[in-house]
């Protein structure tokens, strides 16, 4: 009985969905990675767009000639173009954060289903363990009751 060891058939299983709950996790990392640094640069953009309108409006304290405000037209016209093309993209990389969330979360909840089942499994062949071990003491001291103690035996 001391040498038994508890052994789950669906170790190997286990062991799969672990790995695939960590490249889940890792999934779920990039896509969260993706979105920030989209929104860093959608800040960049957005700073570029503020500095375009202020010099286009004359505000920053600059004389600006007619041929800088036309630049600065076109300039502010390709970075609001650039910011909602990054915000398409936020707004996609979010959509994909929120789907490879989900596939953690699923892939999570497989897991803990096995690992429930392993320690169920764990529980019964412990009980059976001690029940086969009460078992056997209880056949030494019925035999040891049945033929008397033994002379001789210290």
């Amino acid at each position: 009985m001391k040498g038994e060891q508890f052994d789950f058939r669906m170790d190997r299983l286990l062991a799969l969905r672990e790995r695939s709950e960590e490249e889940a996790g890792a999934a779920v990392a990039g896509a969260r990675a993706r979105v920030e640094t989209l929104r860093d640069v959608l800040r960049e953009v957005e700073g570029i767009v503020k500095q375009a309108r202020l010099r286009m409006l004359g505000q920053t304290g600059r004389d600006t000639s007619p041929g800088d405000r036309v630049a600065m037209g076109l300039l502010l016209e390709q970075a609001e173009s650039r910011a909602a093309e990054i915000r398409t993209q936020i707004a996609e990389a979010e959509a994909s954060e929120r789907s490879c969330l989900e596939a953690l979360s699923a892939r999570t909840q497989e897991r803990r289903v096995l690992e429930r089942l392993r320690e169920k499994h764990r529980a019964a062949w412990r009980a059976d363990a001690e029940q086969r071990a009460r078992l056997a003491m209880d056949a030494i001291a019925l035999r040891h009751a049945t033929t008397g103690p033994q002379r001789g035996i210290a």
